[in-house]
């Protein structure tokens, strides 16, 4: 076979071989400054000191199932049992402090605690403050005195007038 004049190519000393090692460099470098965005977000996120998005008094039909979890772990509602308001009050809207008016009674959650309160127990409802700058209801009965709270806007007013009438509704039976 005769010689067409190919040679193989001969390695270049003066350059060398680094393609692989600066893409992983690259890579390396893509991956710490990610990292790093992703560690500074979530301190951002611990430390942030921004208000709660208000949570609003809602409906037993608009209470979402696992807000409700930990009132019935607390045994303080039955599994089939669907409040007629609902309001949480806990800093990160997990429901972990709330109150419920349900069917007979007024409860409330915090501290993995529970409190029930008959509506026929109750001797007095008083609200402190205004839907402006928050409300606190006060259930009050002769031995216990249970206190929902509310930040602006999120409906203590509304409470106020429903567990009124409840309690009414309760005295009249």
């Amino acid at each position: 076979m005769a010689d067409r004049g190919f040679e193989p190519p001969k390695e270049n000393d003066t350059l060398p071989g680094c393609g692989l090692a600066a893409y992983t460099v690259l890579l390396g470098v893509v991956g710490v400054v990610g990292l790093v965005g992703m560690l500074a977000s979530m301190y951002a996120m611990a430390v942030s000191n921004a208000p709660k998005a208000p949570a609003p008094l809602v409906g037993g039909h608009e209470t979402p199932v696992w807000a409700l979890a930990p009132m019935r772990k607390a045994g303080l509602v039955a599994f089939d049992e669907v409040p007629l308001a609902f309001h949480d009050e806990s800093d990160w809207g997990d429901a972990s402090v709330a109150c419920a008016l349900m069917e007979d009674r007024l409860v409330r959650i915090e501290d993995e605690q529970g409190v029930t309160l008959a509506y026929g127990d109750i001797q007095a409802v008083e609200a402190e403050g205004d839907e402006a700058t928050g409300v606190k209801v006060h259930a009050r009965a002769a031995d216990q005195t249970v206190t929902c709270s509310f930040r602006p806007n999120e409906g203590g007013e509304n409470m106020t007038r429903q567990l009124t009438a409840e309690v009414k509704s309760a005295a009249g039976r």
